[in-house]
């Protein structure tokens, strides 16, 4: 609504941004589930609490923005045959055409005082979500890199044309941003103004983000040294950034984002030769069984001699 109207949510009032969400919220209700939310009192207290929650998230995301030069360049994008951008085409041994398609919650750009253009990468989650390189380097974790790759191959078309041809645009970050209604713990009576920053603090970007203060600085304008409430990053008192795992430098994304394209060929070509073999992965205390939708269907058994899970190591090799 906001983007059509080509406001942001910073040029909201606190008021005007909950009457959205529950106008929204309202058009919705009858489209999940063949209007289960609207069945019974239990339902409509739900509803009534998927509300809050969103319309709680809605209000730091109109914070994010107000503190932030990243701006919206899409939302709710698709990349494929049917999408707003073309899909992915890995490149395969044998030649084997292959399609990547997907959406993409929300894409962001902005451009710094020396003239670079950044695009950052967005994704919206209702439970806590944080990224995992060595999942990232196993192919368990692929969603924001591709999603990453397909913003950043299509950047002109995001841009609008707007951009020249041989314009470099570089990867800013990749982010999960948790969509709830959190509960601020304390010892004793807090202010409002307190009690807001630490909601703040609780709605904090989780991910990557390029290891470059001019960014950091693009993506959080009101920090001047300590750590960001806003994203995972922070600066010493000389500008400096401190080092924390959620950095990775320029050479880094791009490493990560040609071995994704590599290993979306090599599953591609499994796919096509036809190899079913049941193989779960089991990467420390982590499971590919635990949340499996498919047990009845390959009745993985320990029992069974061929059965086996596919032990991943914990620390891959990787230069950040």
């Amino acid at each position: 609504v906001l983007q059509g109207e080509q406001r942001c949510w910073s040029d909201c009032r606190r008021d005007e941004l909950l009457q959205l969400v529950s106008k929204e919220v309202a058009k919705l209700l009858p489209h999940v589930q063949r209007e289960i939310l609207l069945s019974s009192h239990r339902y409509n207290y739900l509803a009534k609490k998927m509300e809050e929650a969103v319309g709680r998230a809605v209000l730091c995301l109109a914070e994010h923005d107000r503190r932030s030069a990243f701006k919206p360049l899409a939302l709710e994008i698709g990349f494929g045959r049917d999408g707003e951008l073309p899909p992915l085409r890995p490149v395969l041994p044998d030649g084997s055409p292959v399609e990547v398609v997907g959406r993409i919650d929300r894409v962001d750009g902005a451009r710094s005082a020396t003239g670079n253009t950044y695009l950052r990468v967005i994704d919206y989650k209702s439970g806590a979500t944080d990224l995992n390189l060595t999942e990232v380097l196993h192919g368990l974790s692929l969603q924001l890199l591709l999603y990453l790759d397909a913003a950043l191959s299509n950047a002109a078309l995001l841009y609008q044309s707007q951009l020249s041809p041989d314009a470099a645009v570089m990867p800013a970050g990749i982010f999960y941003f948790r969509v709830f209604n959190p509960l601020v713990r304390s010892n004793g009576p807090r202010t409002p103004d307190i009690i807001e920053d630490e909601l703040l603090k609780l709605f904090k970007l989780k991910g990557k983000i390029l290891a470059e203060p001019a960014v950091v600085q693009l993506m959080d304008n009101e920090l001047q040294s300590g750590y960001s409430k806003i994203i995972p990053a922070g600066l010493n008192k000389q500008g400096e950034l401190y080092r924390v795992k959620s950095l990775l430098t320029a050479a880094s994304f791009e490493q990560l984002r040609q071995h994704i394209r590599s290993l979306v060929a090599e599953t591609a070509t499994q796919i096509l030769q036809g190899n079913l073999k049941i193989s779960p992965f089991k990467l420390g205390h982590k499971k590919a069984c635990t949340y499996c939708l498919y047990k009845s269907v390959c009745q993985f058994d320990l029992l069974l001699e061929e059965n086996c899970f596919r032990l991943l190591g914990s620390n891959p090799e990787f230069v950040s």
